[in-house]
């Protein structure tokens, strides 16, 4: 099952106030041999956008895409970039010609810190959707959840609740479809996997609980984390998959996956680079904005087998 997660900042554009070249990251799909299943987007605007990215899909990668949106019209809210991005909201997209619908989707509210207390966020763009669909190739079903989790806003050692937003998944994905055996949510977390961004810097305690390879009880397969512990420098690997181009570039974006009682495996974890874009859209199309990057996120995919 392929897999790609990414906040895709309203499809920017080269003329917009906060410009972006939204294309390449779909380049970057089309040339590649295998193409998406499941491709779990943050920070849509609508429901007409998701359209636009179902139909560019299914246009350019050979494949039928079809979605599904938190909100189909998102709340306004003051976005730094304007009309832009006022409204935000989080969707699956998925290829019908392998992946069939078997729930209506689940939707919840993800927490906020507020003075140091974890409260509900009224925000359309962190609003959680997740379904579950059978995988006619494996006669399996799938569990999957679109997330984009709030912003750090308080003291203590989890500002954005993660933990909180991190179990708060799990249990949506796990209760709501019991009777899937491959449970997997990808998006944009706000808070990095570890506290600093250094080779010796603690992990943070919502990625240490997530990940099973660090002993965590909810028993996800990072795949980027375990592509980078096959045999290198850990830690290093883990700065260079960095995924928002802030201030200083973070790990923020993941995929996490697992079965009912054990990790899947997994064929390939990449996280898809700015030049990756640039060159796909050069390749595909003979011109390309290089200035302008596809997101202020960079897309992380990954090929899982169970």
């Amino acid at each position: 099952l392929m897999v790609y997660t990414a906040n895709v900042e309203n499809l920017p554009k080269t003329s917009d106030g906060c410009p972006g070249d939204w294309k390449d990251l779909f380049a970057f799909m089309t040339i590649q041999p295998v193409k998406p299943d499941l491709f779990l987007v943050q920070q849509v605007t609508d429901q007409a956008q998701l359209n636009q990215i179902t139909t560019y899909m299914t246009n350019n990668l050979g494949r039928p895409y079809a979605g599904y949106i938190a909100e189909t019209d998102p709340v306004p809210f003051n976005s730094p970039c304007g009309a832009q991005k006022e409204k935000q909201t989080n969707a699956v997209v998925y290829a019908s010609d392998r992946l069939q619908p078997a729930s209506s989707p689940s939707i919840w509210r993800s927490y906020k810190n507020v003075n140091g207390n974890c409260q509900l966020d009224q925000l359309s763009r962190t609003r959680g959707i997740a379904l579950k669909f059978l995988d006619v190739a494996s006669n399996e079903f799938v569990s999957a959840a679109s997330i984009h989790w709030s912003t750090r806003n308080g003291p203590g050692a989890d500002p954005a609740c993660a933990v909180a937003n991190a179990r708060e998944t799990d249990q949506v994905l796990r209760v709501n479809h019991p009777d899937a055996t491959l449970y997997l949510f990808g998006g944009d977390t706000n808070e990095p996997d570890t506290a600093e961004a250094t080779t010796s810097s603690a992990y943070n305690g919502w990625y240490a609980e997530t990940n099973a390879a660090l002993g965590g009880a909810l028993g996800y397969l990072d795949p980027i984390w375990s592509r980078c512990n096959d045999g290198g420098d850990l830690r290093q690997c883990l700065l260079r998959n960095w995924t928002f181009n802030g201030a200083s570039n973070r790990r923020i974006d993941f995929l996490f996956a697992r079965r009912s009682s054990a990790v899947p495996a997994f064929i390939d974890a990449h996280t898809v680079t700015f030049n990756e874009g640039d060159a796909a859209d050069l390749q595909l199309t003979g011109t390309d904005n290089a200035s302008q990057n596809y997101s202020d996120h960079r897309s992380v995919l990954t090929r899982l087998t169970y």
